[in-house]
């Protein structure tokens, strides 16, 4: 897994931390969501962040731009799964509202 390093950093306690703070911080943010498009755009989005630092991970630079690549990559993966409960969510919401219509 030489290609993945955000994720071989996952096994480590203080990585672990990041990923809670980015979750935490999507079910937070997640509540200013009305609609399932916006939950799908800010998954695409945190997907699509955590992509880019997983790649700047692998252009030779200092450790300083190495760790806060993994922190910023982590902390969007992290929010992946806090904006999907959110899409959940929404669309229990949904299903229920056209349901008793």
């Amino acid at each position: 897994m030489d290609y993945f390093p955000i994720l071989q950093d996952l096994l480590k306690l203080h990585t672990i931390v990041f990923l809670l703070i980015g979750v935490v911080w999507a079910l937070v943010a997640g509540k200013v969501l009305k609609t399932v498009k916006t939950s799908v755009i800010a998954v695409a989005s945190g997907f699509l962040i955590y992509v880019v630092c997983e790649a700047l991970v692998h252009i030779p630079h200092g450790a300083f731009a190495d760790f806060l690549a993994v922190f910023i990559g982590t902390i969007a993966l992290g929010t992946i799964p806090g904006y999907l409960v959110w899409m959940v969510i929404r669309l229990r919401n949904n299903k229920g509202i056209a349901g008793h219509a």
